[in-house]
């Protein structure tokens, strides 16, 4: 995630990958778009729905907190940006929580 580009008051975020366990118990892997959202007023959240290959940016809580839809950063315009939104997240080998990180625990 990059704040302030392509331009002030924009969100953009690289493509990337999402792994989870789905319904059937199996591994879905989605490949997910690069992208980017406006920011206007309020919050922004910029959230995963399952099975998608985009990324959703609403400023709804309904949409951000439905039932199959994971908010990975929000955005409140200029540089405040948080990408982890107190969630655990891992990133490659590492498990991140907060400030705390455990390596391929």
């Amino acid at each position: 995630f990059d704040y302030n580009n392509p331009s002030a008051n924009k969100v953009s975020w690289t493509s990337g990958v999402v792994r989870y366990t789905g319904d059937d118990g199996n591994t879905a892997t989605r490949t997910i778009a690069a992208g980017n959202a406006t920011w206007t007023t309020g919050t922004l959240f910029i959230c995963y729905t399952k099975n998608a290959t985009v990324l959703t940016a609403t400023t709804d809580p309904l949409v951000a907190f439905d039932h199959d839809a994971i908010v990975v950063a929000t955005y409140k315009g200029d540089k405040a940006l948080d990408g982890s939104y107190g969630r655990t997240i891992i990133d490659g080998g590492q498990l991140k929580t907060g400030t705390v990180i455990a390596d391929q625990a």
